[in-house]
């Protein structure tokens, strides 16, 4: 068995080891030095209390079991107990059975190790002070800590009392202990009187037992409701029986201070410091009677004090009591590192933290007045959402449920008049009876109380009720609110619809401005402006404000005018004067900040939005809440050129940090979605729609953000919810139907659009629900062959044709019970209404319900006043040439119409006045891959203009770059780098919305029904185009390959800085995904990275960033240099005009040409006019091509000089005018054919006439 000393040295080094894993040894060190320092002096006191409690409790061991405390391992878990888990004795206890070898303690024997521990502990500072600071007991006072040292320490004293009377007292001691940690303080001043009755009596009394009583006696008054203050006497007596006591000492200088007597109260607080140097609460007394401003008051604290959070939180209250709000924010700022202000609410309420729990409810109480004072009465989803008001509800709830049977109750009613409150505006329903019960009982209710109890009557439009309490209020003298009955009445009258008696009180409350605040008046006026504006004369009204007292300042009185100016609509060169305001306001010595906030109000108002944008800017904290920030919030969101990516930071923040405002949620999503954010998008989807689960949009949001990340198991959970939802908005309706579409689920899909398109008045879903039938399975839409219970039957009755649902609900029962069980052209008599006469009803149809509504819409849009955008077209006759004539009729025109303007802009196109992005955009609806298949293709005679290789040719493919490809490269390059196996280590970029455009695309061919052929029609015939067999299968191949090389070879282009670009484009020219992708470009641009194109319209558009922009060849053929002929001839096989080719490469297809075999000369000969590929290159190349013509004698003369003719002509068409380069082209003809005699005369020849007949001559 070890000894005592043995045992807490060892237990000493654990716990030090234990500590050092939680916290690191630089938090020991600010307290002790070093580890070993702090080792030392905790053995001490555990090597001190084992001694002193073995002493007192002598345990005799028996069966080879030893007492509790001489075992290390009880001593270990009862420290680690009290260091790292508030302590449960109770959990100890139960700990401590499995431990065989030891005698069980009882409870009691465990508190009182327990006491004297903490004891000891106390008489060590720095060791108290760790101790408290980590386990975050009674962070503000260490009340209970007192507690425990005193009713220890009076325990060991009557001691020396005599037998008879000491246990007596110890078991009486124990109850008081018990009762003040239960909250039964009267009982416990009872039995405290008592037994000090007792005491005296029995001779035993002295100064010692008496301060430690009088401290106790403190303890309890001070949580009972006493006017008289009575704890400050106790307490104070206490001091003076024992003044080397620090506790008694602290507590003495808080009364003195609290009692006015200042010099005292610094006396005690400089005692305290002079042992304790960075004692919080004596330092708190210090701040509070230094005099100055705060910047001043906090220059006199010491860093290490600063960094107290009991000394923060205690500034902190007071400025929010004084309603400094600008101090408030600082300390927020620079001061509160961890959420003090909304801490983690602990797992129950206790004695030992009442005192924080206290506090910090009284802080967020204050906070949430503040926040919503410019708007006190407003009541919506915010409001509820608000994360002020959850926390505040959760924790006076638990106040609620602690303290409203308790004996200390009346010091709480406070909490439970907001806990009633909180939870009347949670829920619409409840009645008024508690509100008002608690509301009744406060003494002195301040303005922020009445308030509370008027917004929850306006809520329930209780306004006479409203009306009565406020005309009975009476606001404290120091609360300075004379005319407040007046204002509230006012906005009350406002409310109810009455301005005649709001306008009275408005007056009345006007009337009463000499002795109120300013700022009162501005958020009266920012109230109820509606009310203010009907005042007769409102010059008068501004000329008697403007002579008060208040506004004789130039500053307050140049702001009112231009406040109320704007709460006019008085436009009164609003810029000038608001630049007069800040002249102003630079010459004025600590200009009040309260009212710049009334200023950027007026900016607002006047739709100044980005002179108020910056206005804010200037001192608006964007991570406090206020007033001034939700404006800030609001013009960024109005203002089309605000900084958008500061608006998306600036939500987020607001929905964790304040509140869930449906507006602010939407937008967020909305700008995100330019960032392809979506698993932050659906985040805030799903929050939005648990909170607001009336608002569908967040649904459909939702599933958005789930399709966009391809998360299909989510969207088939969410389902069964989807089912139950009926869309208000058409666009949600459909979109969510689309969604689902893709998914596969097609009757959940087929379902979302049914349940809109059922009401007449949404049009959009009803044509929505016709376009999309060809997406859903011909079994969703069911006919049965006869009438059965739920079904949907097509009956006509004297040749009219109706749609009735077969249902013992419907109004019409003798029908639905006539029709039940008939078969598909059954005829039915149905009796009339009046007489005896019958009418035949014949049942045309029996359908589901999808077929139903099918047929509905369709006879609806056969209707010439319908407005729905849909045409039925039928052909009649039985041969071709009647449907021929039929269709020239309908459609020809059109047709011929399209059909010409198709042709003027590709001959716009191959002249270069449209680029591929324009002409993607007009021809093929901004359908990339149809544009470039066709330009790729054999329907196209001219092939698909690039930018010539020759463009940045000189640029080295590096690691370090960043590279985006455009729609077209990423075509190219999906086919070139897998056919001919080239690699490149990095990623490129893509525009997010390219990357969406070849997702929708799968999509709407797996959707899109095969199809057989379509029709050319003009009015010179119908032309019939047939589609190759598995025309879609083969497409939707193509598709994937595409996109499975953008997701191993691509990263999507997220550059924060272009959801400005695309909500300017959204705004300026809508919905368009080619302008989209084209804008990432420049933002990627802008940003450094390199473009891969083809187009010219960045070339030409871009012109800044020229040097960033690559042609496809130039990239592809210095990435793999030692691939340049293989990547040429791929280029020429995909039809591209603009590439470097070789004389060889071109002179293999002529000779496949002469064979008759495929090939690719004629676009060869393309890509030697120099008007498409603007490179001296090219007439080496036609010459040596020319050369080799010649020397491989492959035709006759003739054949051969026709041959040279043409490849001249084409060479020579783009620059037939610039002598410089037909002098040039000469020179080379001579230096390639000059040892070659007549070769050399034929071709110069054949080179001069072909530059007459350009020239004309």
């Amino acid at each position: 068995m070890m000894d005592i000393s043995t045992i807490a040295l060892a237990t000493g080094k654990k716990l030090v080891f234990g500590y050092l894993q939680k916290r690191g040894d630089s938090y020991i060190k600010n307290f002790f030095g070093n580890v070993t320092k702090f080792e030392q002096e905790l053995s001490g006191v555990i090597n001190e209390s084992l001694t002193q409690y073995q002493s007192v409790h002598k345990i005799n061991e028996k069966d080879n079991r030893i007492a509790f405390y001489i075992s290390q391992a009880f001593v270990e878990e009862l420290l680690h107990f009290s260091f790292f888990n508030e302590f449960d004795v109770n959990a100890l206890q139960r700990l401590l059975l499995d431990k065989q070898h030891i005698i069980p303690p009882t409870i009691e024997e465990l508190n009182d190790f327990f006491d004297l521990f903490r004891s000891n502990l106390s008489k060590h500072k720095n060791l108290k002070k760790l101790e408290i600071e980590f386990t975050y007991k009674d962070k503000i006072f260490q009340i209970y800590e007192q507690l425990n040292q005193l009713t220890s320490s009076l325990s060991r004293t009557v001691l020396q009392i005599d037998d008879s009377l000491k246990g007596e007292y110890i078991r009486q001691l124990k109850e008081i202990k018990d009762d003040i940690k239960s909250f039964k303080h009267k009982t416990a001043l009872r039995r405290l009187e008592s037994l000090e009755a007792s005491i005296k009596d029995n001779g035993k009394m002295t100064d010692e037992i008496q301060c430690k009583v009088y401290f106790l006696k403190g303890l309890c008054w001070e949580d009972l409701d006493d006017e008289a203050n009575t704890q400050k006497d106790y307490y104070i007596k206490a001091y003076k029986y024992n003044k080397g006591d620090l506790d008694y000492t602290l507590r003495a200088a808080i009364e003195y201070l609290n009692n006015g007597d200042i010099d005292k109260s610094n006396e005690l607080a400089t005692i305290i410091i002079d042992k304790d140097d960075y004692n919080p609460n004596a330092w708190f007394i210090k701040f509070k009677l230094t005099e100055g401003d705060f910047l001043h008051k906090i220059s006199t604290i010491p860093k290490k004090v600063l960094e107290d959070k009991v000394f923060i939180i205690l500034i902190y209250h007071l400025y929010i009591s004084l309603k400094d709000f600008d101090v408030v924010f600082k300390l927020q700022n620079e001061y509160l590192k961890d959420n003090i202000v909304m801490p983690l609410i602990p797992d129950n309420l206790s004695y030992q933290n009442k005192h924080y729990w206290s506090l910090i409810a009284a802080i967020n109480l204050n906070l949430y007045h503040q926040e919503n004072s410019s708007h006190p009465f407003d009541f919506d989803d915010e409001v509820l959402n608000n994360k002020r008001v959850q926390y505040l509800k959760e924790l006076l709830k638990i106040f609620e449920a602690t303290f409203r049977e308790s004996e200390i109750k009346e010091k709480y009613k406070l909490y439970f008049y907001y806990n009633s409150y909180f939870t009347a505006l949670s829920d619409s329903s409840s009645d008024l009876y508690e509100l008002e019960r608690d509301f009744s009982v406060l003494k002195n209710p301040v303005v922020g109380n009445i308030m509370c109890l008027i917004q929850i009557l306006i809520q329930k439009n209780e306004l006479d009720k409203a009306l009565y309490y406020i005309s009975s209020f009476s606001p404290t003298e120091t609360e300075n609110n004379s005319g407040l009955k007046e204002l509230i009445s006012c906005i009350l009258h406002k409310i109810k619809g009455n301005k005649d008696l709001a306008l009275i009180n408005l007056k009345g409350y006007v009337d009463c401005f000499n002795i109120i605040d300013a700022t009162v008046l501005f958020n009266l006026l920012n109230n109820v402006e509606d009310v203010f504006i009907k005042i007769e004369d409102v010059s008068s009204f501004k000329k008697y404000i403007s002579n008060s007292k208040q506004f004789s300042n130039l500053y307050l009185s140049q702001i009112f005018d231009f406040f109320i100016n704007a709460l006019l609509g008085e436009d009164g060169e609003c810029n000038s004067r608001f630049n007069q305001i800040l002249s102003i306001k630079e010459n004025t010595i600590k200009p009040a900040k309260s009212f710049d906030f009334f200023i950027a109000r007026a900016l607002y108002k006047y739709r100044l939005l980005g002179e108020c944008i910056s206005f804010l800017k200037s001192y608006v904290n964007t991570t406090v809440p206020s007033k001034d920030l939700y404006l800030y919030i609001w013009c960024l969101i109005e203002y089309k050129e605000a900084d958008k990516v500061e608006l998306i930071k600036i939500l987020k923040w607001w929905r964790i940090n304040v509140s869930l405002k449906i507006d602010f949620l939407k937008t967020e999503i909305y700008y995100r979605q330019y960032i392809e954010d979506w698993t932050e998008i659906e985040k805030i989807a799903e929050l939005g729609y648990k909170i607001f689960p009336n608002n569908k949009e967040f649904l459909s949001l939702l599933l958005l953000a789930l399709n966009r990340q391809d998360k299909k198991q989510l969207l088939h959970e969410l389902s069964n919810t989807v089912k139950g939802v009926l869309f208000d908005n058409e666009f949600d309706a459909i979109n969510s139907s689309n969604i689902y579409a893709q998914s596969g689920l097609f009757e959940i899909a087929l379902d979302i659009l049914y349940k809109c398109a059922s009401k007449n008045e949404n049009k959009r879903a009803r044509q929505a629900f016709i376009s999309n039938t060809t997406h859903f399975p011909e079994t969703l839409f069911e006919d049965f062959p006869e009438v059965v219970s739920g079904s949907f039957v097509l009956y006509e009755i004297e040749g009219i044709e109706r749609i009735i649902e077969i249902n013992k609900k419907e109004s019409n029962s003798i029908l639905v019970d006539s029709f039940l069980g008939k078969k598909v052209n059954d005829e039915v008599f149905l009796k009339e209404s009046i007489g005896f006469s019958f009418k035949k009803a014949i049942i045309k149809k029996v359908m589901n319900k999808y077929s139903a509504l099918f047929n509905i819409i369709i006879r609806e849009a056969e209707n010439p006043t319908s407005d729905l955008q849909l045409k039925k077209f039928s052909l009649e006759g039985d041969n071709f040439k009647d449907f021929e004539k039929q269709l020239i009729e309908a459609f020809g025109a059109q047709g011929s119409m399209m059909e010409q303007f198709i042709n003027e802009q590709l001959k716009s196109y191959y002249n270069g006045t449209l680029s591929f992005t324009e002409i993607t955009a007009s021809v093929f609806k901004g359908n990339f891959i149809d544009a470039y298949n066709f330009f790729t293709s054999a329907n196209s005679s001219e092939g698909f203009i690039t930018l010539p290789a020759t463009f940045n040719i000189n640029h080295e493919v590096s690691t370090n770059g960043k590279y985006i490809l455009d729609a077209s490269s990423i075509i190219l390059f999906s086919k070139v780098f897998t056919e001919l196996n080239i690699k490149y280590s990095e990623k490129f970029y893509v525009s997010p919305f390219v990357i969406d455009y070849f997702k929708s695309q799968i999509v709407e061919v797996r959707l899109a029904k095969e199809a057989k052929l379509s029709l050319k029609i003009t009015v010179e015939g119908v032309q019939p185009q047939f589609y190759p067999d598995n025309y879609n299968e083969k497409r939707l191949e193509h598709l994937n390959d595409i996109l499975n090389w953008i997701n191993n070879y691509c990263l999507p282009l997220i550059i924060d800085k272009r959801v400005s670009f695309h909500s300017f484009l959204a705004r300026e020219k809508g919905d368009n995904e080619v302008l989209k992708s084209l804008v990432d470009s420049l933002v990627g641009l802008e940003d450094e990275y390199y473009l891969i194109t083809s187009d010219f319209f960045c070339v030409r558009n871009f012109a800044q960033f020229t040097k960033r922009i690559l042609s496809p060849q130039s990239f592809i053929s210095n990435l793999a240099p030692e691939k340049i002929e293989s990547i040429s001839e791929f280029l020429l096989t995909q039809r591209y005009i603009g590439i470097s080719l070789n004389e060889k490469l071109v002179f293999e297809e002529f000779k496949k040409n002469k064979k008759g075999q495929t090939n690719f000369y004629s676009y060869a000969l393309l890509n030697l006019n120099p008007y498409f590929n603007p490179s001296p290159e090219v007439f080496g190349v036609t010459i040596r091509l020319i050369k080799l013509l010649y020397l491989n004698s492959l035709s006759t003369d003739e054949e051969l000089g026709i041959t040279i003719q043409r490849i001249l002509l084409s060479m020579l068409s783009g620059i037939i005018h610039n002598e410089k380069l037909i002098r040039l082209i000469r020179i080379i003809i001579y230096r390639e054919f000059n040892l070659m005699g007549t070769a050399l005369f034929i071709v110069m020849n054949e080179y001069e006439r072909a530059v007459e007949i350009l020239k004309g001559n």
